[in-house]
């Protein structure tokens, strides 16, 4: 079985400043907490919320992304990602509400919450026990999709793609909106926002 790994830095726990995600510091205590035996980890909420004092999509001069209308964060790209390449999505650890946003779109998932934002803090587990979390749960994941697999049934990991996606981006500049709109296929919107809508080709599930 291949097992295709994802490990983010901004949901791992204890991080609560943008200079532990950059190297120097404390970078490389964090980065060591980036288990290298999950499907997805240290994955945090997304741009425009609440869960996270780091909450982002992709930079932070995005102020916010809305996939279909829904607030998009990098886990729910790299799900549907997976989804397209039929990849199943098993696991995944981070912050509480990436955690639950993850159960939304996967109720399948086994997820770990390793870290809870509040204001410019955060509270969660201490890095050892996050680390014996996260392993365990991500035991049960493989163990519980080798034993569907075994008979015969899909996984329940499995997330359905829609026909079509459109992509809202906001910006925090202006001229950062006007760049953006010169993508293929993008429409600058409002002044920092850009739009793009288009229709995908659906994999097989396999």
């Amino acid at each position: 079985m291949k097992l295709f790994i994802s490990a983010d830095i901004e949901g791992t726990a204890g991080i609560v400043s943008w200079k532990e995600t950059q190297p120097g510091d404390q970078y490389g205590y964090f980065a060591g907490q980036m288990t290298r035996a999950a499907a997805m980890t240290g994955y945090h909420t997304c741009a425009g919320s609440d869960g996270n004092p780091l909450a982002h999509t992709m930079n932070p001069g995005v102020e916010k992304v809305l996939l279909n209308g829904t607030a998009c964060s990098e886990f729910t790209i790299n799900a549907l990602y997976a989804a397209y390449m039929a990849v199943s999505v098993i696991f995944q650890s981070g912050d509480e509400m990436v955690c639950g946003m993850a159960k939304e779109l996967c109720p399948g998932i086994i997820t770990v919450a390793a870290t809870r934002g509040i204001g410019g803090g955060a509270v969660g587990l201490h890095p050892e026990e996050a680390r014996e979390q996260i392993g365990g749960g991500m035991e049960r994941a493989v163990r519980r999709l080798k034993e569907q697999l075994k008979d015969g049934k899909a996984s329940d990991c499995r997330i359905r793609l829609p026909e079509h996606f459109t992509l809202e981006v906001h910006y925090r500049e202006h001229k950062k909106a006007y760049r953006a709109s010169f993508y293929p296929g993008a429409v600058k919107k409002r002044i920092r926002s850009i739009y793009h809508c288009w229709n995908i080709a659906l994999v097989e599930y396999r």
